[in-house]
């Protein structure tokens, strides 16, 4: 997934941004809907996140960067 490591520590990467969601939404399948659409986000506007803020959001192997 999206530039997040696997076992505990992507988990609790996807834990805490689920938090961080769960606090402006109704419900826990709301916080996990937000998280997909930010990180589909990140991937359709990269080139203009790049552009704008110059932020890759790849790395050079065209993998997703971490998130923090």
């Amino acid at each position: 997934m999206f530039g997040v490591e696997k076992g505990v520590e992507g988990a609790s990467m996807v834990g805490a941004l689920m938090q961080l969601v769960r606090g402006s939404t109704g419900s826990g399948a709301q916080a996990a809907t937000g998280v997909e659409n930010m990180l589909q986000t990140l991937i359709k506007k990269r080139g203009e996140i790049q552009e704008k803020f110059g932020v890759s959001v790849f790395d050079k192997e065209g993998k997703g960067r971490g998130l923090t």
